[in-house]
């Protein structure tokens, strides 16, 4: 199951795409991955989602504006957070048979 949401910003185009699998046990665990692209490319490009590699010894100020991983200086938390709640709502829905 999955859940995309396409936001325009700026110059560029992102799109988050919240995905639900399930492992053993039939335990639900659900993937974030966030993509972008400028107006003029044709393909998206996914956001990496690790930090700076000295991300711990940065202060507060270097961290936000150079150690944050890619994927959020494109979205923030509520964006994803909002496209995981979505999936959940969808995923807790009853199926109903046509008879």
């Amino acid at each position: 199951m999955q859940v995309i949401h396409t936001i325009h910003k700026e110059s560029t185009i992102v799109r988050i795409i919240a995905t639900m699998y399930y492992g053993s046990g039939l335990s639900e665990s659900i993937n974030v991955d966030v993509f972008k692209k400028d107006f003029d490319d044709s393909k998206f490009v996914l956001c990496g989602n690790d930090p700076h590699p000295e991300w711990r010894q940065m202060s507060v100020n270097e961290y936000i504006q150079h150690g944050r991983p890619e994927k959020f200086k494109y979205v923030t938390y509520a964006e994803i957070i909002r496209a995981v709640i979505e999936l959940k709502s969808i995923s807790i829905k009853p199926i109903t048979l046509l008879n």
